[in-house]
């Protein structure tokens, strides 16, 4: 286990155990049919970063159909880890479990915890516990999300080796935006409402805050935010021989772009800064004390 994750890396090294693991894979991804959510090729990345980070607790925060949550579930199954995972979508519950069914055992499921619930109002203290080693999947949105996910759950995985993902941010040195002519006008980002504009955050390409608040917080902490398609270039894109290798033994799970990015604070020991952030009150039931 190497001491710095790099993604690049990460897809090489577990290239012949993501291939082995293709066929389910695949099948849980036509199950999900989350094509937009996440891309087949990302389903190889991310499978081969959970074994190569080897964390003993996946946090997912984010679910919607469960495109990545089938992608840690079985990553957690190989490694004997959990995923507690936090979403407030039924999706998951109600359209794509069943299409799971005799596609995956019982014991399957059991490495998961895939709760219908407010990010806003968890309590990652209890959720991390005494975990060795956490990953964290972030791929809920806006800045309320941000403020919580840099405010408080970073600062219960800051003392143990952690690493966090986020997609839906892309390279422009190496994830080319659509050709457009140079005197087309562009419309400035305000925030994210899918229509369409997006926000330059040095070669970082992105429409969601979550990018704006990232940049923000390995700023504020002298930490670098890495993206994966410059850690695919520099391990397999400048060796062609690892190209045609990788894209042999892979073939759809793999691609040399991923639109994802990649932090942790274990690189720089010491003090850091967090953003504010309290944890949302949960109404009590009637009977019930407070929450």
């Amino acid at each position: 286990m190497r001491s710095t994750f790099n993604a690049g890396l990460a897809c090489w090294d577990q290239r012949h155990t993501v291939a082995a693991a293709s066929a389910q894979l695949r099948r849980l991804a036509a199950a999900v049919q989350g094509a937009s959510d996440l891309a087949l090729f990302q389903w190889g990345q991310l499978f081969a970063a959970t074994l190569d980070f080897a964390p003993t607790l996946i946090v997912e925060l984010g679910r919607h159909g469960g495109s990545s949550t089938c992608v840690f579930t079985t990553a957690a199954q190989a490694l004997d880890a959990r995923v507690v995972s936090l979403c407030l979508s039924p999706c998951w519950r109600t359209e794509t479990r069943p299409r799971l069914a005799g596609l995956v055992p019982p014991s399957w499921l059991s490495y998961l915890e895939a709760r219908e619930a407010d990010i806003a109002a968890a309590d990652f203290d209890a959720i991390v516990g005494d975990a060795a080693r956490v990953l964290i999947l972030w791929d809920a949105h806006g800045y309320d999300i941000a403020e919580h996910v840099l405010g408080r759950l970073l600062p219960a995985v800051a003392d143990r080796p952690h690493l966090v993902i986020a997609h839906g941010i892309s390279d422009a040195r190496h994830e080319l935006p659509p050709s457009r002519p140079a005197s087309e006008r562009y419309a400035l980002w305000r925030g994210n409402d899918w229509s369409g504009p997006r926000v330059r955050l040095g070669h970082l390409d992105s429409c969601l805050e979550q990018a704006v608040a990232m940049v923000d917080f390995t700023s504020r902490n002298g930490v670098v935010l890495h993206t994966a398609a410059e850690d695919i270039h520099g391990a397999i894109g400048v060796h062609p021989f690892r190209v045609e290798a990788i894209e042999r033994t892979l073939g759809d799970l793999w691609a040399a772009q991923a639109h994802w990015c990649h932090f942790s604070l274990n690189g720089r020991p010491g003090s850091y800064r967090f953003p504010a952030a309290a944890r949302a009150q949960v109404p009590a039931r009637a009977g019930e004390g407070p929450a």
